[in-house]
């Protein structure tokens, strides 16, 4: 198995003429993106293919709804596919639906997503995000059970703050979702709050530590499952998830420095589990 590195572009500022060639030079293998952030979503294609960058379509269907109804948020999955699909995405990674829908407009909707995606031939991941239908750690778990199929996209800093822990108790629960995951997002989380100020600070050492032990464990459960390519993103953002100074609103930390430590620290770490494997 390796580890493919993608980079968010939430959040980056800059050219991306001249971006994507960086990214590509520090080594990245490609982008992850949500499409409707980008001022010209025609023009990303062939800067794409200039660059031999891969491309992680995200899709958001509770972002501009004019309302929460099931049918509302399929709407704007079907708008968002449109340009997903076009970009030839590696998958889909889906922030799904509305947390406060019941179980049922919840089953509705995954029925929905399902029978829509799996016509396309294109993997699908939900995403565990607040605001979501995967806001919780037994909301997600309910609906593995319910629909076997889904894969998911974990970024387990959502779940440190919506538990106000650093999950300890909840290690069953974890292993269960660790086998169905397909991509990470690397970002380090509290228990007030998605983001720290920054990862390398000594004062959130455990804090990564706790993240580092959940990645870990994806990447055996993903070697256990037979998969040749784990996927990751260092997914932090800028402000308001970045902390920034009182009174002057500057960020705490450099956002693209913070996200290529984490890129390059995550690669050495799975290369160093990977030639401990090999080796027993």
């Amino acid at each position: 198995m390796q580890l493919e590195r993608y980079r968010s572009l939430w959040g980056y500022t800059h050219p991306l003429a001249a971006g994507l060639a960086q990214l590509k030079k520090f080594g990245y293998d490609g982008i992850e993106v949500f499409l409707p952030a980008i001022p010209d979503p025609a023009g990303l294609k062939p800067l794409l293919e200039q660059h031999s960058l891969k491309v992680i379509a995200q899709i958001i269907t509770r972002g501009g709804v004019q309302n929460h109804s099931v049918a509302a948020h399929l709407e704007m999955l079907d708008l968002q596919l449109e340009q997903a699909l076009a970009l030839e995405p590696e998958f889909l990674n889906l922030q799904p639906g509305w947390d406060a829908w019941s179980q049922r407009e919840v089953d509705q909707f995954i029925a929905g997503v399902l029978e829509r995606t799996q016509q396309l031939g294109i993997p699908l991941a939900l995403e565990t995000h607040r605001g979501c239908i995967t806001y919780t750690p037994w909301a997600t778990l309910g609906l593995l059970e319910r629909f076997p199929e889904l894969n998911l996209t974990l970024d387990l800093s959502h779940w440190v703050v919506v538990c106000e822990r650093l999950l300890e108790d909840l290690n069953p629960l974890l292993e269960r979702c660790f086998e169905r995951c397909i991509h990470l997002h690397a970002r380090v989380g509290f228990e007030q709050g998605p983001q720290v100020a920054d990862p390398r600070a000594p004062e959130v050492a455990a804090h990564l530590a706790a993240h580092e032990r959940w990645w870990l464990g994806v990447w055996q459960a993903q070697q256990v499952r037979g998969l040749q390519v784990s996927t990751l993103t260092p997914e932090f953002g800028p402000p308001s998830y970045q902390q920034v100074l009182p009174y002057t609103g500057v960020p705490t930390s450099d956002l693209d420095a913070v996200c290529d430590w984490m890129a390059t620290r995550q690669l050495g770490r799975f290369e160093a589990w990977r030639m401990e494997i090999s080796s027993d």
